[in-house]
């Protein structure tokens, strides 16, 4: 099978090509092609990187976010296994081969997520704490594991699985809760998320992002997320919780002007579980 690495990139600097070069340096039996896509970059990060990995294919967009540039990347793509990377990763050797190898068990399977510069410090999924803020899992378990939320920065998924779910959500802006929002709709429609603790790829993280990215923009992917999948009672608890945060009342309104009713319909009438079965199943309160 072909497998498509698909990596969205907007503003990463020499972050590409460290990630570029540590994916074709890493050993893997895997056959695969990359699918870089440069979402309105205006520091030249892409700029020539098709000559430097003559392998590789370049797509440019302008502006659709995390979720409409991996999205797009799939659209591209020819593989029926998916992975989805961010552009400032380092791979070990078997990464991929490890990660298809639980295909079979698992619908959508990450690695550890380490960090770049503490090789002691690693995350194993996450999990929402009472006021539905995400949490790593920290302490690495034993065999593979199903957990709530996949990180978008890893993911592998089959095609058809992330072609039954309708990919990441369409109306998703710049940046935010995509990778949670995935997640759990691939839980709520019958599939399942696991990580593998033997595969371990590392991570850039970063205290500001190298693109604006607003209140505005967070608590509007977010509210998708809840009037996606979320029973009317949640609904009401999540409102009474962010009324009084900066920018949520802008994206309240921007979200009553979108397809968020005809959304929630529709994944409401396809999914195989409800969000009592999903709280209840990882012992989330909320």
């Amino acid at each position: 099978m072909l497998v498509s690495i698909v990596i969205p990139c907007k503003n990463e600097g020499e972050n590409i090509v460290m990630t570029l070069d540590s994916l074709f340096t890493s050993i893997n039996k895997a056959d695969y092609e990359v699918i870089v896509i440069d979402d309105g970059s205006d520091d030249n990060c892409c700029n020539g990187i098709v000559e430097r990995y003559e392998t590789i294919k370049l797509y440019g967009t302008e502006g659709l976010g995390a979720a409409g540039a991996r999205n797009y990347g799939v659209q591209k793509a020819k593989g029926d296994i998916l992975i989805f990377c961010d552009a400032h990763l380092i791979f070990s050797n078997g990464w991929i081969d490890k990660l298809l190898s639980l295909l079979g068990k698992c619908d959508a399977i990450s690695p550890g997520i380490g960090i770049i510069g503490d090789s002691g410090i690693a995350g194993y999924g996450l999990t929402w704490d009472e006021s539905l803020k995400a949490q790593w899992y920290t302490k690495k378990p034993k065999v593979v594991k199903a957990v709530p939320f996949l990180p978008g920065g890893c993911l592998c998924i089959k095609r058809e699985v992330f072609e039954d779910i309708e990919g990441f959500d369409k109306g998703s802006i710049v940046w935010g809760h995509e990778d949670e929002e995935i997640s759990l709709k691939l839980w709520l429609f019958g599939y399942s998320c696991c990580v593998y603790p033997e595969a371990l790829v590392l991570h850039k993280f970063r205290t500001k992002h190298p693109y604006k990215v607003t209140s505005e923009h967070i608590h509007y992917n977010f509210l998708r997320m809840v009037y996606s999948h979320f029973n009317e009672q949640r609904m009401f608890k999540v409102k009474a919780m962010m009324q009084d945060n900066y920018g949520y009342n802008e994206a309240l309104l921007k979200l009553s002007t979108s397809d968020i009713a005809m959304q929630r319909s529709r994944y409401f009438e396809k999914r195989k579980h409800d969000d009592d079965w999903f709280f209840s199943k990882f012992g989330i309160l909320f």
